[in-house]
């Protein structure tokens, strides 16, 4: 259902970018310096943190839990792992996961720091 109302209504019917526009018109409302956008499945997601100087975060999990493939709707396929600035593997525990990202974050932090 989340799919249908996301993809086919709101990106189909109204325009491709709604989702894009309204996250970014929300970060603006807030005023934040930084932010994490958790799940960003098409391509011009990708391109719009990009082109507003964020960075890409590849999560590669091979299949589900139970070991059944991973959902086949277009809004699964994901970003193209060619994009991400960083990867990470979510094959492990959450501890593993964990420890992934507070490294790509540390890594990201050092590389703002060298901009300023």
């Amino acid at each position: 259902m989340a799919q249908t109302l996301g993809t086919e209504w709101g990106r189909h019917c109204i325009r491709p970018e709604i989702w894009v526009d309204l996250c970014f018109a929300r970060l603006r409302d807030e005023s934040l310096k930084a932010a994490a956008i958790t799940d960003v499945r098409f391509e011009n997601e990708a391109t719009a943190i990009r082109q507003a100087g964020g960075y890409m975060i590849h999560v590669h999990r091979a299949e589900s839990i139970d070991g059944t493939a991973l959902n086949s709707h277009v809004s699964e396929q994901g970003v193209t792992p060619a994009r991400a600035d960083f990867r990470v593997d979510n094959s492990g525990t959450v501890e593993d996961l964990n420890a992934q990202v507070d490294q790509v974050v540390v890594r990201i932090v050092e590389r703002e720091d060298e901009k300023v």
